[in-house]
């Protein structure tokens, strides 16, 4: 009788390949198997024992039950004879051994048995049996290869071949692939057909079978040879010719309905990688589409899988229909595979937990065992879907970083080998995203950029309100230091992080890792975060890690494309900020267990330059020139380079450059300079810089002439090291005559005491001095004002402004007063770049300055906005290139915050060798280039000054100890080189360049230094209370008369010198001043200019006050004066006639010519006090050295520059002429020209 009973016996498993069962009383003894226990065995030997022994005979079967219920059994048991005690038999795994309902035994059925029984037949008593494995013989295997058809097999829209190798079950094991006569190998896969049962079950119908599946438009090259193999062992078949035509036709196999949904892994777009030459290759952004994301083995018992060695033959069926459908990319290495979602969840893997190596998605890279699982699978996937219609490119989108060292290597002997198998079976690309795949040419020296052996190394807790220091614990991730920061108990989200700053350039920065832990329990969500150059907030979230104390490699992508979002903006990451980073943190959000918890963080590693592809450098003209131009208008590029440099401001990182091709074939070449632009808003109060893109390239120069002007742009980019370089085509620009924009200026070839335009006209400049929006120092000035004249007589615009109220405006100052100096005739303006205002190089720890070489972009867009205003309203600028203080120590100094200053990092020791020193002047080259590059094509830029009041400055100051009078040589070198320079590098070669002293007494030898465009110090005449140099030689009470006198005609003749003289600054005293003091000295000041041989009506220092007082109006009358002036080719000499009648306190001065007069009367005192009036003051002035014969007269009201009065006077034959002044108000202005 026959006991059927399942029965789990107690066995003893004695080794991996072999079992000892135990039957009792017919009982069914059942052994689990580890799955692929049977996988390379050729058979099994099966020993068994009766006790006691009887004459009956007995008959043992072994079964053995796959993991998805396949059964087979022994089809000849063992038979023990009556009275036999033991007997013994092998059974090979061979189709004939074996049966049951699920047809023959196979190679995939061995490979995924789960279970083996012994039952026994005959007998009630005890049977043992011990069961061994048999390896494979060691040796070449043999196959026959078998057609199964005659020709190809058309399964939806692929074609398929399918073949058999008969030799035994161990054909179908390993890998099939076939070579064909082009050296091609074609990936073949085992598929096994199967059907539905009644119940639903599926079963296997028929031998697997090796199956080559093909596109209709691919065949192999005949004849290929099969080559086979499996562990150690291989064949190859004779060859072979494949069929090419169809001879069937089938449907895909049907599903089951409780075959899980293939996983469609989410599209995703950032940087990818390319396998070349045996390593991952950067290739840029790219955007990948949603990838269908196989997974063909997974844990025995799930849903139809049988473990991770043996393919789901329903999920492969399953892949067949969703790809027949088409698709266009396939991920291989899916990121699911670390997620816990979905059916394939991590926590589901064959290998988590008790299955295998894992716990935790960080550990996915300790072992190597389960990715050896996974490549075969992959190499299945490849094999069935290469022909799917509409595949584009295989993807590996797992991310999850490796942990240490050996988990890297681990990934990226897996990514290798993937890799290598894609490029061997299939020509379409693969793309990965890991980002510890790529290799880096820049990472840190001592292996950490941060590690915390020595202590917290500046990190403190933060960002706010989290603050204190951090903790240096014992427990790195390294077994040494790392910092630690609490996380206090709480049932709500809790907040802990640490931070550090940094004000450093990260440009070349693509990743920065850390490990993290979280002690105490829950989980926290990870954020990195930075700050910029403006002080704003970035962050990008990184991952979750648990709370079990585990350390965990993340990473953070510091690259262009890295996923940083801005609080409350919509700018884009990108090169222009991660060059200046001011601070770095990591902050956590907790969650989960409410007790005291802790955030551990150590060894923060750089990694920069990542391999990438050779990407020629390459111009993208966003704007080009236009075909045709009016003289004085630029020809203007906008454009950008497809690779960025660590400083676009430091053309030994990039040096890019516009060539010029003039008509005769001379060439120019001008640089380009880096914009980055930015928006000048205001809120009605306040004007503020904000940005307002990514930067670009620029370029412009101004055409000097008209005619056909040829243009190309030539860059040369530094990338890691190495200079690439790359030009554009010559693009043509034909200039008109016409005049487009303002002429430019310059020092008058015909006569050199007067400038000219281009256009050969008299330039006589009238303006002043617009330095900054704001001055302090004139804040007392305008307090007096108020109380000399009541507050509602001041403009209703800037009633009450103090100095601050200009300041806070910015260029809105400007927008004021330049249409206020275009209605009153005025062209001149005075502008400084210095720290506070348009300047360019500063310290770094200044807003949106950046140290050496390092040009601050929001002043480079006031200063834009000033001179486009100034070009809008007909206004020359003169621009001071720096300030004294930025190179002095004792007047107006500023060397303490010069970045030059070696306390703040610079190369100078001293500020005199700021002056000498050949390296210095290498760098301070590089901002004259740039603000030639920016500003120098505006035709309305009059004049470069080098430098204001020089003697102030650090090496004049030593090397003359302080002496006004002396010589500096090392001065005089820098002098003659920046004149030089600026010669050889200013596209407009005339522009004038000169430098400024405060004394015009100071520095005498230097001012006779070639190449100055035009004399330009001080004229206050305060200075009279302490030098007697204005006041001709002597001791005098202020007059500024003399002082304008002396400065002239004894400090800069202009007929000696052979240039143009000019007033740098004017107006009473340099601080300390009264309303009635610059009223007087204003008005007689602009007259006495207009009637001597001064080039110019410039220097009032007080522009608050200006506005403030609405004087104004007083350069208009100058402007209405000059009017039809030509001055030119004239023998001026200054004169001081005589007033002669009753009324003799009255004053003269002029110039005279053989053929013109220009003379000011004036009540004596009124310059320094314009309460002193003179009521209708009247007198003779007597002229003497004009030419015999008639003179036309005309006068001029000194308040309004209009004409008043005109008659015809007579010069005696000594050429004397009395010309009358009468009824005074309180001054008046002659024209006399002889007739």
């Amino acid at each position: 009788m026959r006991f059927l009973v399942v029965l789990l016996c107690l066995v003893c498993a004695l080794s991996a390949a072999e079992w000892r069962l135990e039957s009792v009383d017919g009982r069914v003894a059942v052994q689990p198997l580890d799955l692929r226990a049977l996988a390379a065995v050729s058979a099994l030997r099966v020993e068994a024992a009766r006790d006691p022994v009887d004459e009956s005979d007995v008959w043992v079967e072994v079964r053995l039950v796959t993991a998805d219920g396949r059964r087979f059994a022994q089809a000849s048991p063992l038979r023990l004879s009556a009275g036999e005690r033991r007997a013994e038999m092998v059974v090979g795994f061979d189709a004939g051994s074996w049966a049951g309902q699920d047809g023959v035994i196979s190679a995939d059925a061995l490979q995924a048995m789960a279970a083996c029984e012994v039952a026994v037949h005959g007998w009630n008593g005890r049977v043992s049996a011990r069961l061994s494995t048999l390896a494979t013989p060691v040796g070449s295997p043999a196959f026959t290869v078998v057609a199964l058809q005659s020709g190809l097999v058309e399964v939806g829209p692929w074609r398929e071949w399918h073949l058999r190798l008969a030799g035994g079950y161990q054909a179908e094991l390993g890998q099939v692939a076939a070579l064909d006569a082009a050296g091609r190998l074609w990936p073949m896969f085992l598929d096994q057909p199967g059907a539905n049962d009644a119940a639903g079950r599926w079963r296997p119908s028929g031998p697997a079978r090796w199956t080559l599946r093909l596109r209709p438009d691919e065949s192999p090259a005949a004849p290929v040879r099969l080559q086979w193999e499996h562990a150690e062992a291989r064949w190859e078949s004779v060859p072979l010719t494949p069929p090419t035509q169809v001879v069937m036709r089938s449907g895909l196999q049907a599903l089951a309905s409780w075959v899980l949904p293939t996983p469609v892994a989410e599209a995703w777009s950032g940087e990818a990688l390319l396998y070349d030459s045996g390593s991952w290759v950067r290739v840029g952004r790219r955007t990948v589409p949603p990838a269908v994301a196989p997974v063909l083995a997974w844990r025995s018992g799930w849903t139809g899988f049988r473990g991770a060695e043996s393919l789901s033959w329903q999920q492969a069926a399953a892949l067949d229909q969703l790809v027949a459908a088409g698709v266009e990319a396939i991920d291989l290495l899916p990121e699911g595979l670390a997620d816990e979602q979905g059916p394939f969840r991590f926590g589901l893997s064959p290998w988590t937990a008790q299955d295998g190596p894992w716990r935790h998605p960080r550990d996915l890279w300790n072992e190597a065992e389960p990715w050896r699982a996974w490549q075969r699978q992959v190499r299945e996937v490849v094999a069935r879907t290469r022909a799917a219609p509409g595949l584009r490119q295989w993807v590996l989108g797992l991310a999850r970083l490796a942990n240490q060292d050996a988990g890297r290597d681990r990934l990226q002997a897996l990514a290798g080998a993937l890799a290598g198998l894609v490029a061997r079976y299939d020509g379409r690309p693969l793309v990965a995203r890991h980002p510890q795949l790529a290799s880096f040419g820049r990472t840190d020296p001592e292996g950490a950029w941060y590690a915390f052996a020595d202590g917290a190394r500046g990190w403190t807790q933060g960002p706010v309100p989290l603050t204190g220091p951090v903790m240096v614990e014992r427990s790195g991730s390294d077994g040494n230091g790392c910092i630690a920061v609490p996380v206090a108990p709480g049932g709500e989200v809790r907040l802990a992080g640490a931070q550090v700053a940094l004000d450093t350039n990260l440009f070349n920065l693509d990743r920065l890792e850390l490990d993290a832990a979280l002690d105490g329990g829950g989980e926290a969500t990870l954020y990195a975060w930075v700050t910029d150059h403006h002080h704003r907030w970035w962050q990008q979230r990184l991952e979750r890690i648990p709370g079990d104390g585990g350390w965990q490699t993340v990473g953070v992508d510091f690259s262009v494309t890295g996923a940083w979002t801005l609080a409350g903006g919509e700018v884009a990451w990108s090169d222009d900020i991660r060059r200046r980073i001011r601070a770095f943190g990591v902050v956590a959000y907790v969650r989960g267990a409410g007790a005291q918890a802790r955030l551990r963080l150590d060894r923060l590693r750089r990694l920069g330059w990542p391999r990438a592809g050779e990407t020629a450098l390459a111009i993208a003209v966003a704007q080009a020139p236009t075909a045709k131009l009016s003289r004085w208008q630029p020809i203007d590029y906008a454009f950008n380079l497809n690779q960025t440099a660590q400083n676009p401001y430091d053309p030994e990182a990039a040096d890019v450059i516009g060539e010029v091709m003039a008509e005769d074939g001379s060439l120019v070449r001008h640089p380009a300079y880096w914009d980055e632009p930015y928006r000048l808003v205001f809120d009605g109060t306040t004007e503020r810089a904000v940005p307002a893109g990514a930067g670009g390239w620029r370029w412009r120069w101004t055409p000097p002439a008209a005619g056909v002007w040829r243009t190309r742009l030539i860059a040369r980019l530094k990338v890691r090291g190495a200079w690439l370089q790359t030009e554009t085509g010559w693009s043509t620009t034909t200039v008109d005559a016409a005049r487009g924009g303002m002429p430019t200026v310059g020092v008058d070839a015909g006569d050199p005491r007067w400038f000219s335009t281009a256009e050969g006209k008299l330039w006589y400049p009238i303006g002043v001095n617009l330095r900054s929006p704001g001055d302090e120092r004139q804040d007392d000035l305008l307090a007096k004002e108020r109380l000399f004249k009541p507050q509602d007589e001041e403009p209703a615009a800037v009633r009450g402004w103090n100095s601050l109220d200009w300041e806070r405006r910015g260029t809105r100052a400007y927008e004021r007063w330049f249409p206020l100096m275009r209605e009153n005739g005025m062209d001149f303006a005075r502008v400084w770049m210095c720290p506070w205002w348009a300047g360019l190089e500063w310290r770094r720890d200044w807003d949106d300055y950046g140290g050496l070489t390092w040009f601050n972009q929001p002043n480079a867009a006031r200063m834009d906005r000033v001179m486009e205003l100034a070009a809008e309203n007909g206004v020359y600028v003169q621009v001071e290139l720096m300030n004294h203080g930025m190179v002095g120590e004792f007047a107006d100094k500023q060397w303490q915050d010069s970045p030059y200053n070696r306390a703040n990092g610079g190369p100078c020791r001293n500020v005199a060798e700021w002056f000498r020193s050949d390296e210095v002047w290498k760098t301070h080259e590089k901002r004259l280039r740039y603000t030639l590059a920016r500003w120098g094509w505006r035709t309305n830029l009059a004049a470069w000054v080098l430098c204001s009041e020089l003697e102030f400055t650090g090496t004049f100051d030593q090397e003359t100890r302080r002496n006004d009078r002396g010589f500096s040589p090392g001065l005089q070198r820098w002098l003659e080189r920046s004149l030089a320079w600026m010669q050889a590098n200013d596209p407009q070669r005339n522009r004038l360049v000169t430098m400024h002293w405060s004394h015009p007494w100071a520095g005498p030898q230097h001012w006779q230094t070639p190449g100055l465009g035009f004399s330009y110090s001080n004229a206050y005449t305060a200075f009279q209370d302490f030098d007697t140099s204005l006041g001709k030689g002597k001791r005098v009470p202020r007059s500024l008369p003399i002082a304008l006198d002396a400065y002239l005609n004894d400090l800069f003749p202009a007929d000696q010198l052979r240039r143009p003289t000019l007033l740098g600054e004017w107006g009473g005293h340099w601080s300390d001043n009264e309303p009635w003091v610059m009223r007087g000295e204003l008005r007689t000041g602009c007259w006495l200019q207009a009637v001597t041989p001064y080039a110019g009506n410039t220097g009032f220092w007080w522009w608050l006050w200006l506005e403030t007082s609405d004087q104004w109006k007083q350069y208009a009358a100058i402007a209405r004066f000059m009017q039809g002036e030509e001055r030119r080719g004239q023998t001026w000499t200054p004169i001081q006639p005589r007033v002669l009648g009753a009324d003799t306190r009255l004053f003269a001065q002029g110039m005279i010519s053989p053929t013109a007069v220009r003379l000011y009367v004036w009540p004596r005192g009124y310059d320094q006090d314009s309460r002193r009036t003179q009521p209708k003051a009247s007198g003779m002035v007597r002229l003497d050295g004009l030419a015999p014969g008639a003179w036309r007269m005309r006068r001029f009201d000194g308040a309004t520059g209009e004409q008043v009065a005109e008659r015809e006077l007579t010069a005696d034959a000594q050429g004397r002429l009395d010309l009358p002044v009468s009824a005074l108000d309180p001054d008046a202005v002659f024209k006399l020209d002889r007739r």
